[in-house]
């Protein structure tokens, strides 16, 4: 579910009875690592920012979706990506999500025709199709 303005279904309709993606973590995470490093900002980053509780929140940096548009942060960006990673893994507000991916160069580029899993061996990281995230 996704929340925004003039949206006809909200997250807190469904609060009661599962977790909800919450689509605002990474709108508002994300321009503490890009916009000059502010993250002394984030020590409190969760329900005090108007987040959904914890216990009820499934958080990711990008997604299939944000990843071609809206994702300041993307694989794209690298050791600012993995930072920000191991910042919504470490940190504790809600369920974190970490996106797999794969390299592509235009918008509406579709998946590799190659298994990330090829055998014993992996296709992802330099070089290769796959994103290892």
């Amino acid at each position: 579910v996704i929340s925004g303005s003039g949206e006809a279904v909200t997250p807190s309709m469904y609060l009661s009875d599962m977790d909800v993606t919450e689509f605002s973590y990474a709108r508002q995470l994300d321009p503490n690592f890009v916009d000059d490093g502010k993250l002394q900002f984030l020590s409190e980053f969760g329900e005090s920012w108007g987040f959904i509780a914890s216990d009820k929140a499934v958080v990711f940096l990008d997604n299939h979706d944000t990843q071609r548009g809206e994702a300041q942060l993307t694989y794209k960006n690298g050791d600012l990506y993995q930072l920000a990673n191991v910042f919504m893994l470490a940190h504790p507000y809600g369920y974190p999500k970490v996106m797999s991916s794969y390299y592509f160069s235009s918008h509406d580029q579709g998946p590799p025709s190659v298994s990330v899993h090829n055998g014993n061996t992996l296709e992802c990281g330099s070089g290769k199709p796959w994103v290892c995230e």
